[in-house]
C-alpha cells in the first residue's frame, strides 16, 4: 500500500495533464505561426512552451471543462513541404488550477511520443516534478520535496514497474538511500552512513524476499508439471 501511494504521488503531474488535455474543450483559438497574437486572455499568461517568433509552428489554445478562460496551449510543428506538409504536436502546457499560469508542460517527439514533462504539483510557482519517458512510457520521475529547486527523490521504472528509488536525505544533492524493488515490492534498502556515496548497510525486507522466492519456486514447479504433461501427451500420440 505504501508503494502504491508513492507511485500515485510521483505520477500526479502525468495524470493531471492527461485528464485535462483529453477533456473536450469549450473554446479553441488558432494563433498565428509566430504566436504574436497570444495574450493573457487567449491562454496561460506565462508560457512554458517557448516557441514564439517561429515560422514553423502553429499554436492553438483551448479551454478544458470548468475553465472560464483558455488554459491549454498546444504547439504544433509544421513538417515537410507541399503535399507532404503535416503538423505534429511537440509541446503542450496546461494551467490545471486556472490561476493564469501553466503548471504542467510536456514535450513530444516528431513521432508523437512523450519525451519529458515538468510540473509544479503543489502550485507553489516553482517546478518540483520532472518526468522522463522511454518509448512513450515513464522511465524516470524526479521530485523536489524540500522546495530548493533540486530533486531529492528519483524513481526509476522499467516497462511501467518501479525498480529503484534514490533519496537525498541530507540535502547535499547526492543520494544516500537506495531502495531496490522487485515485482513491485520493496526488496532491500541501502544506506550511505559516512557520505562517501556508497552503500554501507543493506536492510532487506525478509518477508518480500521470502514471497519472491516462493513465487519463483511455484513458477518453476508449474513449468515442470507442464513439461511433464507435454511429454506424456507426445508419448501417447506415438503409440
Amino acid at each position: 500500500m505504501k508503494h502504491a501511494h508513492s507511485v500515485m504521488l510521483a505520477l500526479v503531474s502525468a495524470a493531471s495533464i492527461a485528464s485535462v488535455g483529453c477533456g473536450s474543450s469549450k473554446k479553441s483559438i488558432h494563433l498565428s505561426t509566430d504566436g504574436s497574437s497570444a495574450s493573457e486572455s487567449s491562454g496561460p499568461s506565462q508560457y512554458l512552451c517557448d516557441y514564439t517568433n517561429r515560422s514553423d509552428v502553429q499554436i492553438v489554445v483551448s479551454s478544458s471543462p470548468g475553465a472560464e478562460d483558455p488554459n491549454i496551449r498546444r504547439v504544433y510543428r509544421i513538417l515537410g513541404t507541399g503535399e507532404d506538409t503535416r503538423q505534429v504536436m511537440v509541446c503542450r502546457e496546461v494551467d490545471t488550477n486556472f490561476d493564469g499560469r501553466s503548471d504542467v508542460v510536456r514535450y513530444y517527439s516528431e513521432e508523437g511520443e512523450s519525451l519529458r514533462e515538468a510540473a509544479d504539483s503543489n502550485y507553489s510557482g516553482a517546478t518540483d516534478t520532472w518526468l522522463e519517458f522511454t518509448k512513450g512510457s515513464v522511465s524516470k520521475v524526479s521530485r523536489d520535496t524540500t522546495g530548493n529547486g533540486k530533486p531529492n527523490e528519483i524513481r526509476y521504472y522499467v516497462r511501467g514497474s518501479l525498480r529503484r528509488v534514490e533519496r537525498d536525505t541530507n540535502g547535499d544533492t547526492q543520494p544516500d538511500v537506495w531502495e531496490i524493488y522487485r515485482d513491485g515490492r520493496l526488496e532491500r534498502v541501502g544506506t550511505d552512513l559516512n557520505g562517501d556515496g556508497r552503500v554501507d548497510r543493506w536492510d532487506r525486507d525478509l518477508l518480500a524476499e521470502h514471497a519472491a522466492e516462493e513465487a519463483e519456486k511455484a513458477k518453476a514447479k508449474a513449468k515442470a508439471e507442464s513439461d511433464k504433461a507435454g511429454a506424456a501427451a507426445a508419448a501417447a500420440a506415438k503409440r
